[in-house]
């Protein structure tokens, strides 16, 4: 493997944190860029940190790590490290990759960063296929050839269909349904709404009934569809 494994802490206690930082030290695989006493602090730094793997306390005041689980969509992989085995059938659902009970041994703990590290291999291998592969959209009477994996969202404007990209917007002669066929090859595309289709890589936060794409884009979560897009972002 070329390219290391960034990594990152959210515990509160630190003869925990001190240990998974001299853990993560002793494999050449792994790469840890930050350290949180809590949740919070990473959300605020969130969009300014890269980040394959997190390492993840479950008991922290303020927010939990059940809580944060369930309140921000990640795209690393998670690995809890708790001293309580009461809450592994609530993690079960969310996006953990291990669950590790204090103290745990050097040796578990490469075990559950070598599994974690299968699975973002696979994820970058198929990330790198999403980005090679493009629509061709027919604009006026141009044919305009956008990359999948640089639309944020769909919506559908009457007979139209807006695509928004990060950097225009295009007005496509065709029905939503045609765009969901299309691209629900690529596994990273979810109708969140009758009006609105988005590219999940792209979502900052969801709170509530909104989600947030990138820094200010904020659109509606239809009931109907809240269930299926919570679905997939456990993928």
């Amino acid at each position: 493997m070329g390219t290391k494994i960034k990594c990152i802490i959210i515990e509160d206690e630190p003869m925990a944190s001190e240990l998974l930082v001299s853990y993560i030290k002793k494999l050449d695989t792994l790469e840890l860029v930050a350290s949180f006493d809590n949740p919070k602090d990473y959300i605020a730094v969130k969009e300014n940190i890269t980040t394959d793997l997190i390492f993840l306390d479950i008991c922290m005041p303020e927010m939990d790590g059940i809580n944060f689980l369930r309140m921000v969509p990640l795209d690393a992989e998670v690995i809890i490290t708790t001293a309580s085995q009461d809450y592994a059938l609530k993690c079960y659902p969310l996006k953990v990759i291990d669950y590790l009970l204090k103290p745990f041994r050097y040796n578990r703990f490469v075990e559950a960063v070598n599994f974690a590290i299968e699975v973002i291999e696979l994820k970058r291998n198929k990330k790198k296929l999403n980005n090679n592969k493009f629509l061709w959209l027919k604009v006026d009477k141009k044919l305009v050839k956008v990359r999948t994996s640089d639309i944020l969202y769909i919506e559908a404007a009457w007979e139209y269909v807006k695509v928004r990209t990060k950097k225009q917007t295009f007005m496509v002669l065709a029905q939503m349904k045609d765009f969901e066929k299309k691209l629900d090859e690529y596994n990273i595309f979810c109708r969140i709404h009758r009006s609105f289709l988005i590219n999940m890589e792209h979502i900052s936060y969801i709170e509530g009934n909104s989600v947030y794409i990138g820094d200010d884009i904020s659109l509606p979560i239809s009931r109907n569809y809240k269930s299926a897009l919570l679905e997939k972002l456990k993928d």
